[in-house]
């Protein structure tokens, strides 16, 4: 558990003093699993998820302008940034939550040497309000990300393919990624 002071976007907040989230405790899982089915193609599932529980519920906490803390997707570089997940189809840092629950399954498909054509698709359950009032929607989230309704669960898809060539110089990406929710 941490205090920490917070960092805000708001244009509203002219000092940071006395601007914190109080008490927090953050959860994060992430695994991926790589299943071979044939040996020009292999299977990726990779559950995540992320919850941040908070002590202080106090409204002065400013909880709800803090972007210090909160996990971020978007991208789809390998990030080496504890909470930037890579999201195909957004931008970097397009979306940001408190919580978060986000499946991502691929099927990596090498057709000759040095090509691959990946297919893939991601879903996540995410918001931006405290962890009990997420959980009770997070499974079935009524809103779509865009709803402007970040503070109840919501929820983000995405399907698309990379098509990639591993050149002398390094990979080479191309992705078609179409966005919804």
């Amino acid at each position: 558990k941490s205090d920490y002071i917070a960092y805000s976007e708001d244009p509203s907040i002219e000092s940071f003093e006395n601007l914190t989230v109080g008490n927090f405790t953050r959860i994060l899982f992430q695994y991926q699993k790589r299943f071979p089915i044939h040996p020009k193609m292999t299977l990726i599932i990779n559950p995540e998820f992320g919850f941040m529980f908070t002590d202080n519920r106090d409204p002065s906490s400013n909880y709800d302008k803090s972007s210090g803390f909160e996990y971020h997707f978007g991208g789809n570089l390998t990030n080496f940034k504890r909470y930037l997940f890579s999201f195909y189809g957004l931008n970097r840092n397009q979306v940001n939550a408190f919580q978060f629950m986000h499946l991502g399954t691929s099927l990596q498909i090498n057709p000759v040497s040095k090509f691959y054509i990946t297919p893939h698709a991601n879903y996540i359950s995410a918001s931006r309000g405290y962890f009990d009032e997420y959980i009770e929607d997070a499974f079935w989230p009524k809103y779509k990300w865009y709803d402007e309704n970040s503070f109840a669960a919501c929820y983000l898809y995405s399907l698309g393919s990379t098509f990639s060539y591993n050149s002398v110089i390094g990979p080479i990406n191309i992705d078609f990624t179409g966005v919804g929710g």
